[in-house]
């Protein structure tokens, strides 16, 4: 295989492995980005009694061999005279194991609903049934998946740059190679540009 395929590979295999790199790094990007939206959005939304259906903590095992936790529960609450149910606890869904935001508010949600007192939610007044417990913004949540973004979508789209610039670079020395047989002097973009540098260290005279 000769040097100009071999560069070729070099530089697509270069992309492909910044692809996954850049992908995730798009869509922590994303799901932060929509989190605070999120909690912009429903810092408006106006604060209404609710009756607790169902709280609990959920575990879960992860990959680390720890667990994370989520703070689940179901509730119904009335607006404009109509029932609605919602299961929303919080902005950001999911499972985790950052701090003991989960296990602190599955705690609260269970005394409330084993003393059978009324507890509030947040209520979309343009979209009744859209509600949520809890609007917190955990800056924790939030500055992990933003480290995410910027570290994986930093080494993916950083690749993936090399990768194109690198690839720009070999069709160029092949193009003078055409143009210039039999002078690979040409092909090289410093020498064709007049610019050669030793490649001895000089070294100062006393």
């Amino acid at each position: 295989m000769s040097s100009k395929p071999k560069k070729k590979l070099g530089m697509g295999c270069l992309i492909l492995i910044a692809l996954p790199f850049a992908a995730v790094g798009v869509v922590m990007t994303v799901l932060t980005a929509r989190s605070l939206l999120y909690w912009n959005h429903v810092q408006n939304w106006t604060e209404t009694p609710c009756i607790l259906l169902e709280a609990s903590l959920k575990e879960s095992p992860n990959s680390d061999g720890g667990r994370t936790y989520r703070a689940v529960a179901r509730y119904k609450y009335q607006w404009a005279g109509k029932d609605y149910e919602s299961d929303v606890v919080g902005i950001h869904g999911g499972s985790d194991n950052l701090g003991s935001f989960q296990r602190n508010k599955a705690k609260e949600l269970e005394r409330h609903l084993q003393n059978g007192k009324p507890f509030r939610c947040f209520v979309n007044s343009s979209n009744p049934s859209e509600a949520l417990l809890y609007r917190d913004l955990r800056l924790g949540m939030l500055a992990f998946k933003a480290m995410f973004g910027v570290i994986f979508g930093g080494v993916g789209f950083g690749l993936i740059v090399a990768g194109v610039w690198g690839g720009k670079k070999v069709k160029r020395e092949e193009q003078r190679k055409q143009l210039h047989p039999g002078e690979p002097w040409l092909c090289r973009d410093d020498w064709a540009s007049k610019r050669i540098r030793s490649s001895r260290d000089r070294k100062s005279v006393g």
